[in-house]
């Protein structure tokens, strides 16, 4: 009993100075090994720079030391995911930071191209925000000791867009037969929370024929969530349009417009035209029709009939005439001044002028031959207080 009872001591000893010896090789080994203890701190994602051409996307990761020994910041690396799909993958990067104090913030910025991001992602062109997502891994060490931590921040944040620009047409504002004052119209609409601000330059054409350009330094800003039609007036000399434009029934009109936006790190151009049709004022035509001779006694009676024609859509009022008659090139009336005579739209007006003269004279420079009348008319303004047109015609009659 009592050999039984020493061979189990003896065991239980055995045992105790196995564990004892173990555990203390497992010290010396293990020395300095304790597992790392760090935290982190991460902000919500702000946004920098905003504007139509892109921002910057700011979080702040601050890194927490509860360890006695110094910790170093070796490395990074994160990913930003935006509506969900678009992806924009930061590989690792290499640090070399120590932690001196209990803490250290990482300023992680990464710019987004809005432009760039609608083309790869045709789904974010309707929305006005996206939820944005940055995640990733910060590498820390001690002397002897590596570990990493994963930090997280998701908000909803807005996307920017081009505003929408489209064409608001063409006004005929004011008109006469030397000129015409165009209105175009151009509607910009901003879906953004910011203000956008352009600087346009135009170029305008009637028909084929360019009859302005410029870019006079005006700015047009339009404010947040806003939609604005911007108008631009421009006055146009019709006489110095082409004899072909000025005889066509409609010519087309458009303004192309170029309008600059500058950010703090892009440029943008954006286009539009702004067309439509106008209707030029053109100059009645007036010929020579016939001539009628009549004798009463001493008196001779000439029947001019002149024709005149108006192309326009509206009426046309000669509001004075003058004429100067040859017969053979020899003047035998000077300065007859008929009534005024008013022609409807698009129609044309024979008018009879008669002329009583004394025979003998008309005898004189022969019965027979080539009448030349030369003519000053002057056409009435279309608008009122507008210019009128002073015009020469010559007509013959045989």
């Amino acid at each position: 009993m009592k050999k039984k009872s020493l061979i189990i001591i003896s065991i239980l000893l055995m045992s105790l100075v196995w564990t004892v010896s173990c555990s203390t090789i497992a010290g010396w080994f293990g020395k300095g090994k304790k597992e790392l203890e760090t935290g982190a701190v991460v902000e919500p994602i702000k946004m920098d720079r905003l504007d139509i051409s892109g921002a910057d996307l700011m979080v702040d990761v601050t890194v927490v030391n509860k360890n006695k020994a110094k910790l170093l910041i070796t490395g990074y690396d994160y990913k930003i995911t935006i509506g969900g799909k678009h992806k924009i993958v930061v590989p690792p990067q290499k640090t070399d930071i120590e932690v001196k104090d209990e803490s250290h913030t990482l300023k992680f910025v990464h710019p987004i191209n809005f432009e760039k991001l609608e083309k790869e992602n045709p789904d974010l062109k309707n929305l006005e925000e996206a939820k944005i997502t940055i995640e990733g891994l910060v590498y820390v060490t001690t002397e002897d000791e590596g570990n990493n931590f994963e930090f997280k921040s998701t908000q909803m944040m807005p996307i920017a867009h081009l505003p929408k620009i489209t064409s608001g047409g063409v006004e005929v504002k004011d008109i006469s037969y030397t000129s015409a004052t165009l209105l175009f119209k151009t509607i910009i609409d901003n879906r953004n929370p910011f203000p956008v601000t352009y600087t346009p330059s135009y170029s305008i054409h009637v028909g084929n024929f360019e009859v302005a350009s410029m870019n006079n330094g005006e700015r047009i800003t339009v404010d947040p969530k806003s939609k604005i039609t911007h108008k631009f007036e421009k006055n146009i000399k019709v006489l110095s349009l082409s004899e072909s434009i000025r005889r066509s029934d409609s010519t087309k009109v458009e303004m192309k417009t170029i309008l600059d936006y500058k950010g703090e790190r892009t440029k943008l151009q954006q286009k539009v035209i702004v067309g439509g049709e106008f209707d030029p004022p053109m100059i009645p035509k007036v010929k020579a029709k016939d001539v009628g001779i009549s004798m009463e006694g001493t008196t001779a009676t000439l029947n001019l009939e002149v024709e005149v024609d108006n192309p326009n859509s509206f009426s046309a009022t000669i509001k004075e005439w003058d004429f100067n008659i040859l017969l053979n090139n020899v003047e035998i009336v000077k300065s007859l001044k008929p009534d005024p005579v008013t022609i409807s739209a698009k129609s044309k007006k024979v008018v009879t002028i008669p002329l009583k003269m004394n025979a003998k004279k008309l005898l004189k420079s022969g019965i027979a031959g080539n009448f030349k009348i030369k003519v000053k008319a002057v056409l009435k303004s279309i608008k009122k207080g507008g210019e009128d047109l002073s015009l020469d015609y010559v007509m013959n009659f045989s």
